[in-house]
């Protein structure tokens, strides 16, 4: 449904787009698949009960920050 993507293609044009902007730390090639498994894979065992869901937030952000760390260019601090 084109005014309703699938989290794959957010995934996939958020990626498109720190290409661009040439924010991605490797390789625009390397990035999807990596980064879907993670964020796919935390939230099917989170979803089954596989992991502790007294830590769901830790988790998550967790997950998040280590996708983010992987994906980005170290940006220089102001």
């Amino acid at each position: 449904v084109p005014d309703d993507p699938s989290p794959y293609a957010v995934l996939s044009d958020a990626l498109d787009a720190l290409d661009r902007a040439g924010l991605l730390a490797v390789p625009r090639a390397h990035a999807e698949a990596p980064a879907w498994v993670a964020v796919h894979g935390a939230a099917i065992l989170l979803g089954e009960g596989m992991l502790p869901r007294d830590d769901r937030e830790l988790i998550i952000e967790a997950t998040i920050d280590m996708v983010g760390d992987g994906l980005l260019r170290p940006q220089p601090r102001a």
